[in-house]
């Protein structure tokens, strides 16, 4: 299992598993053409990317749906940092049956047959930050407003409505590739 030999809090077994739950919500978010949830977790440049995928999709009036999605393994690697930030990379092998439908009509366009896929998840934060001890206070509040939130039931602020990233003090995740397979 991964070390991080500066980082004495830091479990590769819970960003492994972090990283199978974003996945899922991530086929979530994409099949309700809201990736507001995956902010927190997600690069500027991967949101962005994400938000034109969702809008080409809107514009075709498509929904693409992950039928019986598992992700049936998971394994982390450190990667080169590159400036100042440390770099992971956790491989994820899955598993689904694609469909894509007519959001207007619920017409199928196009049903797949179950598929496996490889995806690599490029996470980093700054080489600076550890892991936070477990079971420590955690709060975050919303830098606009001031108010106190948790990040586990939405990215937007519940009194100002500002979208909020999680702090750089916790992986984010830069880039998702992936391969059939």
């Amino acid at each position: 299992m991964l070390v991080l030999n500066n980082d004495p809090w830091f479990d590769a077994q819970a960003v492994i598993n972090r990283v199978k739950n974003l996945w899922l919500q991530l086929l979530t978010c994409r099949a309700s053409w809201d990736m507001e949830p995956m902010k927190p977790y997600f690069s500027d440049a991967l949101y962005q990317k994400e938000l034109k995928e969702i809008a080409r999709d809107q514009a075709e009036t498509r929904v693409r749906l992950a039928e019986r999605p598992a992700v049936l393994d998971g394994t982390l690697d450190a990667a080169p940092s590159a400036s100042g930030r440390e770099i992971l990379l956790c491989h994820l092998f899955t598993r689904f049956t694609p469909r894509v439908i007519r959001k207007d009509t619920g017409r199928v366009i196009m049903e797949g047959r179950e598929s496996f896929f490889h995806e690599d998840w490029m996470l980093s934060r700054p080489d600076t930050v550890k892991t936070p001890q477990p079971g420590a206070p955690f709060s975050v509040n919303c830098p606009s407003c001031g108010s106190p939130f948790s990040l586990y039931k939405s990215a937007k602020c519940p009194m100002c409505h500002a979208l909020i990233s999680v702090p750089d003090f916790t992986w984010k995740v830069d880039q998702i590739s992936g391969r059939v397979g």
